[in-house]
């Protein structure tokens, strides 16, 4: 089984997340728009048998931080994607590319052709001026939250429309294509994609569409294979092409497959040396001056943290069920700004992380341990609360904090378990989406959400704007079957099971409803005017005083 990699590297203090497999010559491989390089896991296990494989997130997509330019033109991110294999250590490799990434591989190989042994452009579009313009004014609409989840609903039909014309936006025979519309784990993660991406999607987008490839190609000097296959509706463009240089060779797969096999067949002619056990270069994993930042860890590098480094005194962070740690930034960042070192996991299904649930805590408490970062204070949110007790365990001199952690009263418990977590089960026409929106606001404005009733209205919660709900929501789209599943436990254990804890944090609206259980004696409630963070920090820093 191909072992693949996922490491972020810091450019200055932009994040570049990527791939990396296999112990051959460098190939680098460039995704298309608005996806990431996940999208070609599949392919990186088939071709990291012949070469170091490493696939770059394209700025603004994935978890790659956007570029700092309004509007980057397609040499902007050839630049930026150049300076992060640069950063990591490539200076020469083969490269691969599909539609977006065919057009960043061919810029790349222009600007900085002593880097590009050869390379292949899978879907090469040749846009007249029509189309062009067409395609920038219509292709891209701006992405942005709305309260409603409106913006769910186009999202879902657009992914599952681009399989029934193109271009999308065009609805009628001429535009339609034969594709069947695709699986639902597939449109999930399409959209997934999308939604990492936000409005920045337009981007790399944008600018592929505005590059005047024909121009560039005479500044390219390695050998160069252009192709598209069947049913993918590039394959109309190959006829476009006209005068091209000759180091330029155009092919015309059957299917996908065979497009596979012959892009596979002319980058195995690379004459580049081996790479052997390629691994990030050390100097790379933190930004410059950024208070947070994300690593990987863990035997197979599958423990995603969000990590501060200030201070001495060190708080462990436990997101809510069904959230991430990138969730909790705003409390991290404030954590941070008081000086706390924060190490926040994802739990197993969450967020990035992609381990089971059993090996979770010895995974953390070895690595903490072996970097000597053993936690003063185990910090739960919300339902993660009975995480708590197995984490005091593992660190004992740790004080055990539930932060938003409440439950309902004993009769109530059997229905609270049943109805918290919503279905989120794909549906062919994306009602999950909806729900799983709905899910977010209402846990804002009632409790228990699922309850909508007068007696049951708590303050709205001052973070319940569009932008942190979508926050939240990508966390909730990220949660896999290992997620759910833990969830469920811990849900059910929060709520049920006695623990013991040390100190509670809950907003003050809590001490109005005689149906609610609080997990402590101990407890500090907070203005729920606010959202609580400063008087988490205050408590903190109290607590350290002693």
């Amino acid at each position: 089984m191909t072992r693949i990699l996922k490491n972020y590297a810091y450019c200055g203090d932009r994040r570049v997340h990527y791939i990396t497999a296999g112990n051959g010559p460098p190939l680098v491989m460039f995704h298309q728009s608005p996806r990431s390089a996940s999208e070609y896991v599949p392919l990186i296990e088939e071709w990291a048998k012949y070469f170091t494989i490493i696939a770059p997130d394209t700025p603004g997509y994935g978890q790659s931080d956007p570029l700092e330019i309004t509007e980057p033109d397609m040499t902007d991110i050839a630049h930026a994607q150049m300076t992060f294999l640069k950063t990591i250590g490539i200076t020469q490799f083969a490269a691969y590319g599909y539609h977006t990434g065919s057009t960043i591989a061919l810029t790349i190989a222009g600007l900085y052709p002593k880097a590009v042994n050869r390379f292949v452009m899978n879907g090469f579009s040749v846009l007249s001026k029509e189309e062009k313009e067409s395609f920038l004014k219509e292709y891209l609409p701006p992405f942005q939250p709305d309260w409603s989840g409106s913006h769910l609903a186009w999202l879902w039909s657009r992914y599952r429309e681009q399989l029934i014309f193109f271009p999308w936006y065009a609805k009628n025979n001429s535009s339609r294509m034969p594709y069947d519309i695709a699986p639902l784990d597939i449109l999930h993660q399409q959209v997934l994609d999308h939604l990492y991406a936000g409005d920045a999607y337009r981007s790399a987008y944008g600018a592929a569409f505005a590059f005047d490839k024909k121009s560039f190609q005479s500044k390219v000097t390695s050998p160069a294979l252009i192709m598209a296959a069947p049913p993918d509706p590039l394959t109309a463009h190959l006829d476009r092409l006209s005068d091209m240089p000759e180091n330029f060779e155009l092919v015309r797969p059957e299917n996908r497959d065979d497009g596979h096999a012959v892009a596979l067949e002319y980058l195995r002619k690379t004459d580049l040396p081996k790479l052997k056990n390629f691994h990030i270069n050390s100097n790379t994993k933190k930004p410059n001056k950024a208070k947070t930042w994300r690593e990987y860890f863990g035997q197979e590098n599958n423990l995603h943290c969000l990590v501060t480094d200030y201070g001495k005194t060190r708080v462990l962070v436990i997101h809510d069920i069904l959230q991430s740690s990138n969730s909790l930034k705003s409390l991290i960042g404030t954590l941070a700004d008081a000086e706390y070192e924060v190490i926040a996991p994802d739990l197993p299904g969450h967020g990035l992380t992609n381990i089971l649930s059993d090996t979770f805590i010895e995974e953390l408490t070895n690595n903490l341990d072996a970097a000597d970062k053993l936690p003063d204070y185990i910090l739960t949110i919300g339902q993660s609360a009975a995480m708590g007790p197995q984490l005091k365990k593992a660190f004992q001199t740790a004080k055990l904090i539930n932060f938003d952690f409440f439950k309902p009263a004993s009769e109530k418990s059997e229905a609270f378990t049943q109805n918290y977590m919503p279905d989120m089960t794909a549906q062919k026409y994306g009602g999950h989406l909806l729900t799983g929106w709905s899910f977010l606001r209402m846990k804002n404005l009632f409790w228990p959400w699922y309850e909508e009733k007068k007696e049951n209205i708590i303050p709205a919660h001052p973070d319940s704007q569009p932008h942190v709900l979508q926050t939240g929501f990508v966390a909730l789209m990220q949660t896999t079957k290992v997620g759910y599943q833990l969830a469920r436990q811990l849900l059910h254990s929060a709520v049920t099971d006695k623990h013991e804890v040390d100190i509670s944090v809950c907003p003050d609206w809590v001490k109005t409803r005689n149906d609610i259980a609080l997990g402590s004696d101990n407890i500090v409630f907070y203005d729920s005017e606010t959202n609580g963070h400063t008087a988490l920090v205050e408590l903190l820093n109290s607590l350290s005083d002693k």
